[in-house]
């Protein structure tokens, strides 16, 4: 059986459509789908039922976390409704739940570093606090960059995007095999790789703020895997006092 060339082009005008109207709301479901599954390796003995007691900043941050997602998915939601006044007003409560969330990373970060360093002794764990001080100053920024072009849409949504996939190293990084521990960076920018696709399928040409962000990103993600992977001395003392 072979398509015509008229039916071809339907189904690729189809695909636009839709890629058009339901790839950001896709791609969040993606994202707590991908967090749910690669937290679901290690919440039990880390979180449910741990032999050490962890801090209670990690369940209030886990929950602090849930609710980004939701407030995420509800916000995608609006905007593929038509409801602009809705979504407007939400965002402006979002900025504040924003900076409740990384006020509430660091502060787990710096918790769960020196928990894991004095308490189970793993002091490999202030090199490894890069990483989600990284993620943090990477979602605070996009976050900002998004609220100051909320009024022009390609931009404000491709912003948002990108803090949304701040939070899949995480998850990524739990999953197996191992080397996974390794490959999370990677794993995230494939999302982003998706939404150039996606740009460049529907709009014809790729997004100016991936352009500009996708190398911003991998180069510091290069510098926190070096920092991670080699231990330099300059890292070990900054960590000592944060920590």
């Amino acid at each position: 059986m072979t398509i015509s060339k008229g039916g071809l082009e339907h189904i690729r005008q189809r695909a636009k459509l839709f890629l058009r109207s339901n790839f950001y709301l896709t791609i969040a479901l993606m994202i707590i789908a991908i967090v749910i599954f690669g937290f679901s390796f290690t919440v039990d003995q880390r979180f449910l039922h741990p032999t050490v007691p962890r801090p209670i900043s990690l369940y209030v941050h886990a929950a602090v976390f849930s609710g980004w997602l939701i407030l995420f998915v509800v916000q995608s939601l609006l905007v593929r409704m038509r409801r602009p006044r809705a979504h407007r007003y939400i965002g402006w409560l979002g900025a504040g739940y924003a900076v409740l969330l990384v006020y509430s990373g660091i502060e787990t970060a710096l918790e769960m570093a020196r928990f894991n360093t004095d308490i189970l002794g793993h002091e490999f764990e202030r090199f490894i606090l890069i990483i989600s001080l990284w993620d943090m100053v990477v979602f605070a920024t996009t976050i900002s960059l998004a609220l100051y072009w909320r009024r022009k849409p390609a931009i404000h949504r491709r912003l948002m995007m990108i803090a949304l996939c701040e939070f899949t190293p995480a998850a990524f990084g739990r999953m197996p095999p191992e080397q996974m521990t390794l490959l999370f960076y990677p794993c995230m920018d494939t999302l982003i790789l998706l939404a150039m696709v996606r740009d460049l399928f529907v709009e014809g040409r790729i997004h100016r703020v991936y352009l500009w962000a996708l190398p911003l990103l991998v180069t510091g993600q290069l510098t926190v895997m070096y920092v991670v992977m080699t231990h330099p001395p300059l890292w070990g003392t900054a960590a000592n006092v944060l920590l």
